[in-house]
């Protein structure tokens, strides 16, 4: 917050009480990415995200039904 009020230029009191926090939180990051910080964590490169995929490593994750949510729903369907 310290770093938001002295890069803007606004009071510590507008930044709490009328700025939203969304709004805070995007010039918070713009500010971090203006001194050269990333923001978020870069993606692993693309041949590793592909040999995962081949190896089938992460087959259930992957998968579009959850065999546990699928058993819950039918123990949910039963009792009706």
């Amino acid at each position: 917050m310290t770093a938001l009020a002295v890069e803007t230029g606004w009071s510590e009191v507008f930044i709490l009480v009328w700025l939203p926090l969304a709004r805070a939180e995007q010039y918070y990051h713009t500010l971090l990415r203006r001194a050269g910080w990333s923001t978020y964590l870069p993606a692993p490169p693309v041949g590793e995200q592909l040999a995962a995929f081949d190896d089938g490593a992460d087959d259930r994750a992957m998968s579009d039904t959850d065999p546990e949510l699928e058993a819950a729903f039918a123990r949910f369907q039963n009792q009706r």
